[in-house]
């Protein structure tokens, strides 16, 4: 890195460089942009696509088999591209989504214990019925969830006050 800062103060200080240094600096810095670009709109498609997963878990409950793994992939993408057309709306549904999903996991394990979190994802991997913790985790989710969404989407963010 040493050697880059070197090199540049030699370029603006050494005519004959410069001009060569100066445009690949500036060739450099394009691409960094267009990388951070890509990368931001990858990241937005990325929380949509964990918000349609969670919501795949959910589907998950009535369904089995191939249809289950459809709900998964098939929520995923839509979150993912829903999240990339309508991205206020989308983050903020997908971050009440997944902030309500962390908080029931874990009240679950504080109250319920680990040990009953790992029966009850072994139940839900065989097949079985959630039982009544698994539904009660599935409602407060929604609630949560819902309270989530509101607060989301009914935050306009801060304004800028105008000067008279």
């Amino acid at each position: 890195m040493e050697g880059r800062r070197h090199q540049l103060a030699a370029a603006l200080l050494a005519p004959e460089y410069s001009t060569a240094l100066l445009v690949a600096a500036a060739i450099g810095g394009v691409a960094g942009a267009a990388v951070l670009v890509w990368a931001y709109y990858v990241g937005i498609f990325l929380v949509g696509a964990a918000g349609g997963l969670v919501l795949g878990g959910l589907a998950a409950l009535w369904l089995d088999g191939a249809a289950e793994v459809a709900a998964y992939l098939g929520l995923a993408v839509v979150g993912g591209v829903l999240a990339i057309k309508l991205q206020r709306p989308m983050m903020g549904v997908s971050t009440a989504l997944l902030g309500a999903a962390a908080i029931v996991l874990g009240g679950f394990v504080v109250l319920m214990g680990s040990g009953a979190a790992q029966d009850l994802a072994e139940r839900l991997a065989d097949g079985g019925a959630p039982g009544h913790a698994g539904w009660a985790g599935a409602l407060c989710w929604l609630l949560l969830a819902g309270a989530g969404i509101c607060v989301q989407l009914g935050s306009k963010g801060t304004k800028k006050k105008k000067k008279e």
